[in-house]
């Protein structure tokens, strides 16, 4: 068992590494085309990457709980394996928004708009079941009365 200290060092390393997955696949091709790469680009997907960690621990959290489970499929139920699904579709979202920046398209910023709802949309169902004591009935977001 972790102490509360380890389980909050797993929990910046993870973040960390989202981040760092987010600026390395930029900074790798910034080289090319130093216009494309600005603040809003970095923004966008430090939120995205940002919003993916918070997903991560508050699905392990309801996970270790037992509250919830994991809806996607791909991503496995340990933390670590979390992190490294959710930091290569992160990596694979900014890429595709960086291309689409590069080439001048006008909805670049779909895909991180688009991840980052769905991290949102994801850690709102997470926190909405993990919240809740061992007595009560609750709402579930998607309109389910669950109880304990």
């Amino acid at each position: 068992m972790y102490s509360i200290s380890a389980r909050s060092k797993v929990r910046r390393r993870g973040a960390v590494t989202l981040l760092a997955v987010a600026v390395s696949v930029i900074s790798a091709k910034s080289g090319e085309h130093r216009h494309t790469v600005n603040r809003t680009l970095v923004g966008l997907a430090s939120v995205t990457a940002a919003l993916a960690a918070a997903d991560v621990e508050a699905t392990q959290r309801c996970l270790a709980v037992g509250t919830c489970r994991e809806m996607n499929p791909l991503v496995p139920k340990s933390r670590v394996g979390a992190y490294a699904v959710e930091g290569s579709v992160m990596a694979g979202v900014v890429g595709v928004a960086y291309a689409l920046k590069r080439h001048s398209a006008r909805g670049w910023w779909a895909p991180l708009i688009a991840a980052s709802g769905a991290h949102a949309v994801g850690l709102s169902l997470a926190r909405g079941v993990s919240n809740v004591d061992n007595k009560s009935t609750w709402y579930h977001p998607r309109g389910i009365y669950c109880t304990r």
